[in-house]
């Protein structure tokens, strides 16, 4: 029984994401065709923050997250505990 209740739930999270990307391709979709924010809100019944989220993204927001995180964590700099022992190194 646990682990039907497991795939229904991932089955779920799936679904919602399937649907919001499907939202987010419709408000790209509806702004290349020249509809403000407003307007693709009410097109599509969703809430204003959701479109204009959607709106002003160049990719789909989780996505663009992801490739931040992955970014940050390349680019992390060095903790200050090292730096203090560098320093210390050089101090007498």
């Amino acid at each position: 029984m646990p682990g039907i209740a497991i795939t229904e739930t991932t089955t779920g999270k799936i679904e919602k994401q399937t649907l919001r990307r499907a939202l987010f391709a419709e408000v790209k979709a509806l702004q290349a065709t020249g509809l403000n924010i407003n307007q693709v809100r009410l097109r599509l019944n969703c809430h204003h923050t959701t479109a204009a989220r959607f709106f002003n993204a160049d990719e789909y927001p989780a996505d663009a997250r992801q490739s931040l995180d992955r970014e940050v964590r390349r680019t992390r700099a060095p903790s200050m505990g090292g730096r203090m022992r560098q320093l210390a190194a050089v101090v007498p």
